[in-house]
C-alpha cells in the first residue's frame, strides 16, 4: 500500500510563502462567470510570514468594475497573466467569503479576510 507524503509545518510553510511571494503586486479578480467584477491589486508584500503553512493576506479593497454577482475568484501574479490559484467565492461555506456576493458599480469592495492553507499531506 502506498504511503502518504507528509510536509513538516516549516516546510508547509516555505511552500505557502512561496504562493505568497507570487501575489505581491498582483490582483484578485472576482469573478461572475468569465466577467471580472473587481479588481483587487495585493500589497508588496501582500502577507506576512505563513505560520505552519497558513498565510493570511493583508487586507484588499477596490472599487467595483461592474455589477453582478461574485462567484469565483482568481488570484494572478502581477503581471496579469499567471495565474497562481482560484476559487469559490460566496457568503459561506466558500473558499473567499465576502459580507455580499451582490456587487454594484463604484460599490467599494473590501476583503478584510483572505488565507491560503498549505496542504502538508496529498491522497495517496
Amino acid at each position: 500500500m502506498p504511503r502518504q507524503p507528509t510536509l513538516s509545518d516549516a516546510a508547509a510553510s516555505a511552500a505557502a510563502d512561496a504562493v505568497a511571494r507570487l501575489l505581491d503586486g498582483g490582483v484578485l479578480w472576482l469573478n461572475s462567470q468569465d466577467v471580472v467584477l473587481a479588481e483587487l491589486r495585493f500589497a508588496a508584500p501582500c502577507a506576512p510570514p505563513a505560520i505552519d503553512g497558513l498565510v493570511v493576506f493583508f487586507p484588499l479593497t477596490a472599487p467595483c468594475l461592474i455589477s453582478g454577482r461574485a462567484s469565483w475568484f482568481v488570484a494572478m501574479r502581477g503581471d496579469n497573466e499567471t495565474h497562481v490559484f482560484s476559487g469559490q467565492a460566496g457568503t459561506s461555506d466558500a473558499d473567499l467569503v465576502l459580507d455580499s456576493v451582490e456587487l454594484a458599480v463604484g460599490m467599494a469592495v473590501i476583503i478584510s479576510s483572505f488565507t491560503y492553507t498549505q496542504p502538508k499531506s496529498w491522497p495517496a
